[in-house]
């Protein structure tokens, strides 16, 4: 569950307009495959996520990948709605690494500022 925490703190501020930087965040993500992702794997999950939520319609997937780490993952829209007059889509995020596997599903709502705001989907 912490873990799971983490990686939505991650998410959320990453998310924003102004990418954070990644580098150091993935110090923070224990126990998966992020635990051996570096600035640039991090980079482009985020950047896939970001994608996907900005631009793809249900049912494309964002697939990355680093050939320097051989580290992947992808982004894929399972649903899009509107709750409160706002936009959101559910999304899956599977990431690999070192032989791990991990895929957790989010849903992401548009605030009105314009930042995505998730939360673990049920």
């Amino acid at each position: 569950m912490r873990r799971c925490r983490l990686f939505l703190a991650f998410l959320a501020l990453t998310l924003i307009p102004a990418l954070a930087a990644a580098a150091g965040w993935g110090a923070l993500l224990l126990q998966g495959p992020t635990e051996w992702f570096n600035g640039d794997d991090m980079k482009l999950l985020v950047d896939s996520a970001r994608e996907a939520l900005e631009k793809a319609p249900v049912g494309r997937t964002i697939d990355w990948s680093n050939p320097a780490t051989n580290n992947s993952g992808a982004t894929t829209v399972l649903a899009e709605s509107t709750k409160n007059g706002r936009v959101c889509k559910t999304i899956s995020v599977a990431t690999q690494a070192k032989g791990l596997k991990e895929s957790m599903r989010y849903v992401a709502c548009r605030e009105p500022d314009g930042r995505w705001g998730l939360s673990v989907a049920q």
